[in-house]
């Protein structure tokens, strides 16, 4: 485990193999679904599922971003043993694996036969191992990024959090889901919610404002996009278009602690076009204005919701969490995807507009 490990959000690294151009229409791809011992380690032969219902999915409103499903042979399903083991899987693209990350069984429905069984199988990324319930009280009110450190030191993981300048304040009770409590220290702290991303490493950056990151995949440029899939919705006649953020935390001074973020004026349902305040008010328990101010744009930029686009792509194994999209040439954050397993299969993907 390194900590802390401060991890800069930067564009993503280009491969000849990945970027459909002019010159290169046409690519062969593979998965290879690697088993092991999560327990001690040990590399097993890898899977061969039945491809035609092989699928991973991702989404950053879930506190366990990642499911993988699976249907298995006769011979995979008498091979695995589903407390114990675990699967990583990648892509092979030119001759190179690309990780999607490691999973855990969390489902394991047979069919029984005489020729043997064959399962039916749903696994999710690592952060199931962190979810759970806490077996003792947790209580902080020092820094944030401290704290994540604590509620995470029983864990033997490689972790890199970005450093918040903010205080946490949070006292829970033995048998609180350790991913809620992760989730309370994320809106303290200024932070995107935890993942675990494609390495198998814990994650945690502070919030993107995505009119303004550098964006790390270009959908325009890298000719991905099957143009008959694409699908437009807007939120836009009931969205909110100003966040306030109240505490009344111990912590605090005598004084109202507050905190506004008011969407920008180039959004189409900002205060100035709409000509009225639709408001957005959550109670959280905080030190300071300063940190009030924080964490309401925290949660104004984890909503931008207002206009979605969804498309088909060809595969990509650099989509990860948080990725700043280039799309018709605006900037968009990506807030799911999903990929089919199999050499023919395609990627979807649903972003959210990003407003300067």
């Amino acid at each position: 485990m390194t900590w802390p490990g401060l991890v800069p959000y930067v564009t993503k690294e280009r491969h000849p193999f990945l970027e459909l151009v002019n010159s290169f229409g046409v690519r062969t791809l593979s998965y290879v679904f690697q088993h092991y011992n999560g327990v001690t380690g040990e590399n097993y032969s890898d899977l061969n599922p039945y491809i035609t219902n092989a699928q991973l999915t991702h989404d950053i409103s879930r506190i366990i971003k990642r499911q993988l499903n699976l249907s298995l042979t006769v011979a995979d399903t008498a091979a695995i043993n589903p407390i114990t083991d675990r699967i990583a899987l990648f892509m092979v693209v030119g001759g190179m694996q690309f990780p999607l990350g490691r999973y855990m069984f969390t489902d394991n429905l047979q069919q029984v036969s005489t020729g043997g069984n064959q399962a039916d199988v749903q696994l999710v990324d690592e952060m199931f191992m962190i979810d759970q319930p806490i077996s003792t009280s947790f209580t902080s009110q020092d820094n944030v990024t401290i704290a994540i450190a604590q509620i995470l030191r029983d864990f033997n993981i490689l972790i890199r959090v970005e450093t918040s300048p903010y205080l946490a304040d949070v006292s829970t009770p033995i048998g609180s889901q350790r991913g809620q409590i992760l989730d309370t220290l994320a809106t303290q702290g200024d932070y995107q919610t935890a993942w675990i991303d494609n390495n198998g490493v814990f994650r945690m950056v502070r919030t993107i404002d995505p009119a303004v990151a550098e964006a790390n995949i270009d959908f325009d440029t890298e000719k991905r996009i099957m143009q008959d899939s694409i699908t437009s919705t807007t939120d836009i006649l009931t969205a909110p278009n100003r966040f306030i953020v109240v505490s009344n935390s111990s912590g605090a001074s005598d004084e109202p602690v507050v905190g506004q973020y008011d969407i920008p004026p180039s959004a189409p349902h900002s205060i100035q076009n709409r000509g009225f305040v639709i408001a957005n008010v959550t109670d959280v328990q905080l030190a300071n204005d300063a940190q009030a101010v924080a964490v309401a744009r925290n949660i104004g930029l984890r909503s931008l919701v207002v206009e979605r686009a969804s498309f088909t792509s060809a595969p990509d194994p650099r989509h990860d969490s948080y990725d700043v999209c280039i799309f018709d040439n605006s900037q968009w954050l990506e807030i799911a995807w999903s990929l089919d397993l199999n050499p023919a299969g395609l990627m979807t993907h649903t972003i959210v507009r990003a407003y300067s």
